[in-house]
This record gives C-alpha cells, structure tokens and sequence, in this order.
C-alpha cells in the first residue's frame, strides 16, 4: 500500500511522540516502585537493597528493582546483594540477581571476598554450582587468610563443593598465607575421599605448611590417619620427611600414640633409630609420652 506525504508526517510525529514519552512512563513505573517500597515502610538505599537480598525477601528486592536500584549497589561494608545472599544461601534470591545481571565476580571491601568465596565458606553448595555456571571464578583469594574457595572447602570436609570447584577449574595446589594445600587441610581432617578427588586432580604430596614446615603425610601420620597416611605413600609422599624440629611422621605417630600408623610407617621403611633435632628417637618420645605399647612396638622392630 502506497503511502502519501501526509501519512508519512503522522507517522513520524508518532513515533517522535512515543520516544518522548517512554522515559515519562519509566519515570511514572520507577516512582510508583519507589512509591509501594514506602507503604511497604522500606527505605530506598543500598543498604536496605542488600539486607533485604541477605533476608530473602523476593517481593521487595523486585520492587527496588523497579524503581531503577543498581544491581550491584554495595552496602557500607562493601557487599553486594548477590554478596549477602550468596552468604545466606538465599537460592532463589542468588538466581533472581544473577538473572537481572549481577555482577558474579564483585567484591566486598573487608576482606575482597566474591559471592562464591562466601558460598563455599558457608557450605551453600546450590548457590557455589549456580555462581559457577553464571562464570564465578574459583581462583579468587580473600585477604585476611588467603583462602579460595576450594581451601574452604577441603577446610570444612565439604566434597560436594570442592568437586563443583575442581570440576570448574579451581587450582588445586593454592595455598593459604600459612602455606596449607587444600590436600594438608584434608589431611588434618583425615577424610581420605577428599584427600583422594584432590590427588586424582593433581594435587601435589610435597608441599609444607609455614608453622612447623609439615607436609600432608606428617600431618596425617601424627593424627592416625593411617589409611590417609597409606594412600600418600601410594602417590609418592615421603615417608622420611623431617618438619622444623626434626621430628618424622612416624615420632609423631609414636608421640600421639596411634599403633596402626606407627606399624605402616615401619613396613613403609622409616628407620625407628633415627633421631629428632634433640637426639631423642621414637621410641624415647612415646617413652616420654607414657605411650608404653608404642614405646614396646618400636622396641620389638628394632630387634
């Protein structure tokens, strides 16, 4: 259909007109949001955006969305409120964010902490597998103790979490500011299918912890961890490694009194005559420890 000058002319005065009007009607939809967040006695500040993402309140987070409130607007402390609810755990509150375009990688100001760190800390393993996907990265460090998320989480026994992380490419051989691999936390823990998801990812046997130069295998030896202690053997662990004081894993068994970690570690070749950086043997220190089976055990073997 042909179309006369005239036409034309109302055509584009209409059009003209509906571009003048359409910031008038946000204006009107963003004051009538603004409006209902004030019945509703909420106040329209970055603060009561987060706290109210932090309690999970759907209804009101839609209505500050609404009325035009930054998605990544920060509180005081510098969280977010895809930070705050990530911490909570608030699910649905992390994926309503994350669909209206929150910043999956901001951080706060304390400790430069994103929404992932704060979900693996708290154990939210929906919301750590929700920040993944939507991009978070997993090599993120907070300040204060230089943990990832994957050291939370090989921290807090969570293999849930840390198997999301390693799967999404978390570095498995990070350490905190106190040199502690996630495979040393695992270790104090002694949860073994922890310490075995982190060993089929690479994790390394031979790094120390800073406090009193410890590996993984030293750690494990001097809690009883045996069948730990044996699968680092298994992955090359050292079974003669010294910590600062001289001390190997199988005085530390000897000291702590664990018998079936104390036989491993004969079988495995530590020599029970070799001694600390104070002269004293294994047997001299379960001796000292009043550990009398022990001290009779390593006595038998060296005969």
């Amino acid at each position: 259909m042909l179309v006369g000058p005239g036409m034309k002319r109302m055509i584009g005065f209409a059009l003209v007109l509906a571009l003048a009007l359409a910031p008038v009607a946000c204006s009107n939809s963003q004051e009538k949001a603004r409006t209902k967040l004030a019945t509703m006695r909420v106040q329209y500040s970055d603060d009561s955006f987060v706290e109210r993402a932090k309690a999970g309140d759907l209804l009101v987070i839609e209505q500050f969305l609404a009325a035009g409130m930054n998605i990544n607007a920060a509180a005081k402390d510098g969280k977010t409120a895809l930070i705050a609810a990530a911490e909570e755990g608030r699910a649905p509150m992390v994926a309503r964010l994350l669909a209206a375009g929150a910043d999956v990688n901001a951080r706060d100001k304390k400790f430069q902490a994103s929404a992932l760190l704060y979900a693996s800390a708290r154990q939210h393993s929906e919301v750590v597998k929700m920040l993944l996907d939507k991009g978070a990265d997993p090599r993120v460090r907070e300040t204060k103790q230089g943990m990832t998320s994957l050291l939370s989480a090989a921290m807090r026994n969570d293999r849930t979490i840390a198997r999301l992380l390693v799967e999404h490419g978390a570095p498995i051989n990070d350490k905190d500011k106190e040199g502690r691999t996630a495979l040393i936390w695992a270790s104090f823990s002694g949860n073994i299918e922890m310490a075995r998801l982190l060993l089929q990812h690479g994790a390394d046997v031979k790094p120390r912890e800073t406090t009193h130069g410890a590996d993984a295998l030293l750690i494990a030896a001097a809690r009883g961890r045996t069948p730990l202690v044996q699968l680092l053997l298994e992955k090359g662990a050292d079974a003669r490694s010294l910590d600062t004081d001289g001390k190997n894993g199988l005085m530390w068994a000897a000291v702590n009194g664990h018998a079936e970690t104390v036989s491993l570690l004969l079988k495995a070749g530590v020599d029970p005559s070799a001694k600390d950086g104070e002269g004293k043997t294994a047997a001299a220190l379960a001796r000292e420890a009043k550990r009398v089976n022990i001290e009779e055990l390593l006595k038998t073997r060296r005969s």
